[in-house]
């Protein structure tokens, strides 16, 4: 699932981060202007509109930690000209898991 979150952000597939993504997904982001959160359908429409995303960028998951029903990741995403830290929340329902948070720093190479 992991993967398919890198590929969907990766390729502009806003569908594969759809079924990534529960309902009440949200993205904290710092980046160089600031602090932005959004959440699911602002980060889908981002995606949708071109406006992130569609860089290749090298998958580094670097932990997983799994409790019953909810995990924590932290990834490290590197493209060309920036890398994403992100520390994923996820929460497993329906035998489905799903990223709910995204707390990432965003760094320029």
């Amino acid at each position: 699932m992991i993967e398919g979150y890198a590929q969907g952000a990766d390729t502009h597939n806003a569908e594969k981060l759809d079924s990534a993504f529960h309902d009440l997904f949200r993205v904290v982001a710092m980046t160089p202007e600031g602090v932005r959160n959004l959440d699911k359908a602002a980060y889908l429409s981002l995606i949708r509109d071109e406006k992130i995303g569609g860089t290749s960028r090298e998958l580094d998951i670097e932990w997983i930690v799994a409790d019953g029903n909810t995990a924590r990741a932290e990834v490290k995403l590197a493209g060309p000209t920036t890398v994403f830290h992100d520390d994923l929340s996820f929460v497993r329902e329906n035998d489905t898991w799903q990223i709910v948070n995204n707390v990432t720093h965003v760094q320029a190479r």
